[in-house]
């Protein structure tokens, strides 16, 4: 397969990397590249985010759940314990609870600000999750991220036309190194395996990933070995290549959206390409009770 890793080198600030990269690093995400950033630069209790494991139940809570929600409120005068934060279901001790709710916000911040520095074309970037996975991982095998819910919550961005173009950066926040697998890009996939996947396919991705994920033969495929330690960090298009986590414990992962006509070549994004891909693979197209079939 590919060597689709574009290995950075490593910095000491997040400016260093954009002056020595520049718009390099998003023309390499728009060609599927994983992009391997050897160092990130984060302030935070480190030694406490390391002896903290979160419960199965809260094996990727992040900001949707209101994980960086302010833990204390206040109504006119009077501050108070926010007695529907997610943070009360993990400690009784309101002080330490506080002081983790702002490591979390401080970190989440400075999140957003390294991938604006990574991609600083984007210039619709948001934030859409920002998880915290402080648990014991072991995937189910190569696979293409699907989001049948859409992401679950309304986002500015969704209330425009143009179609949105997803990134992830994933963070080692443990002192052990994050253990993952790498395969095929989606459209390498679909040319490959021509032979082994159904001549009628769905031209929507989440329909089209979820299938190939738990139903094709993508798991027994070749695959890269990436060890990344603590503080490096991975940013990929996680619908467009496919990927395993062996093993780790805690990460950090940043889900982020922008709008498609912000890429350096909108004709790249993954959306495009799977319809292209389709076409010129010879596959026909599913609607009607073909498509009811994917819904299954």
């Amino acid at each position: 397969i590919p060597d689709n890793i574009f290995v950075l080198e490593k910095c000491e600030s997040l400016g260093d990397y954009s002056r020595l990269y520049g718009d390099e690093i998003a023309e390499h995400f728009e060609n599927f590249d994983i992009i391997y950033i050897p160092y990130i630069p984060i302030d935070c209790d480190l030694s406490l985010i390391q002896s903290l494991t979160f419960p199965k139940s809260m094996a990727k809570i992040g900001s949707l759940e209101g994980l960086d929600k302010n833990f204390i409120i206040r109504n006119n005068d009077n501050l108070s314990i926010d007695q529907r934060h997610i943070l009360n279901s993990m400690t009784d001790e309101n002080n330490f609870a506080v002081y983790l709710q702002n490591q979390i916000s401080l970190v989440n911040w400075q999140i957003k600000l390294a991938v604006q520095t990574f991609l600083p074309r984007y210039y619709s970037l948001e934030a859409a999750n920002i998880s915290w996975r402080l648990t014991d991982t072991v995937g189910d095998g190569l696979h293409f991220d699907y989001y049948h819910d859409n992401l679950g919550k309304p986002f500015a961005l969704k209330k425009r036309k143009d179609p949105l173009h997803k990134i992830k950066l994933f963070i080692n926040i443990d002192s052990k190194p994050r253990i993952w697998h790498t395969s095929m890009t989606l459209p390498e996939y679909l040319k490959n395996e021509k032979d082994n996947l159904p001549n009628i396919l769905p031209d929507e991705i989440n329909l089209l990933n979820s299938f190939i994920s738990t139903k094709s033969n993508l798991k027994h495929s070749a695959y890269h070995t990436i060890k990344y330690p603590q503080l490096s960090g991975l940013l990929v298009n996680s619908e467009a290549v496919s990927h395993h986590i062996v093993s780790g414990s805690r990460v950090i992962c940043g889900n982020f959206i922008s709008l498609g006509s912000d890429m350096l070549n909108p004709d790249k994004i993954i959306y495009k390409q799977l319809s292209n891909s389709l076409k010129y693979y010879g596959y026909q197209v599913a609607t009607g009770e073909d498509l009811n079939k994917f819904y299954e």
